[in-house]
């Protein structure tokens, strides 16, 4: 028996790439800063998709680019803490 989790995280998972090397020459132009509106957008699909699907996630444009914001700080500061354990095993691959 299979158990299939399609959690909003998943799902941004699943689609992330795509929009970020869609959009990379953006990226670049704007530091970065427009991986911010993209994870909004995702965010705001799940939503989206979670309120018509009545699974009981929904999200408005305000409560994902929030959820974005958060997501990004967090991000930046694992990945700073991270650094040297990501480095350590880059190596050993």
């Amino acid at each position: 028996m299979e158990i299939h989790d399609h959690s909003p995280t998943h799902i941004c998972e699943g689609f992330q790439p795509f929009p970020i090397h869609l959009t990379c020459l953006l990226n670049v132009v704007t530091f970065g800063l427009f991986t911010l509106i993209i994870n909004a957008v995702l965010f705001w699909l799940t939503g989206l998709i979670g309120s018509y699907l009545r699974v009981g996630f929904t999200a408005e444009w305000r409560s994902a680019l929030i959820g974005a914001l958060v997501v990004s700080i967090v991000s930046a500061i694992l990945s700073v803490f991270l650094k040297d354990e990501l480095k350590g095993k880059k190596k050993d691959n």
